[in-house]
């Protein structure tokens, strides 16, 4: 959880298994959104997962979003896009 002045404002799960960490969600609250919360959330994640011995961190995002940008800026990579097809 992320508090700003006191207050909470963001928040980022994860989940250990077999020394895998999975970043399974994370949101901001929109009044706090472009202060820097969710990459800190990343970093602070990322940085359990050390603590804990894992081998891998994984997580998933919408494609090109701000999130994508966030995970990206902290180290993480592409593995590969999921495509979701609809009919005309």
């Amino acid at each position: 959880m992320a508090f700003v002045s006191g207050e909470p404002a963001a928040a980022g799960v994860m989940y250990i298994h077999n020394r895998i960490c999975s970043l399974t969600f994370a949101a901001t609250l929109p009044e706090y959104r472009n202060r820097g919360l969710h990459r800190l959330l990343l970093k602070t994640r990322i940085l359990e997962s050390a603590r804990q011995n894992c081998e891998l961190v994984v997580g998933q995002c919408a494609f090109l979003s701000q999130s994508h940008r966030n995970m990206e800026s902290v180290g993480l990579r592409v593995a590969y896009v999921r495509t979701t097809w609809t009919e005309r």
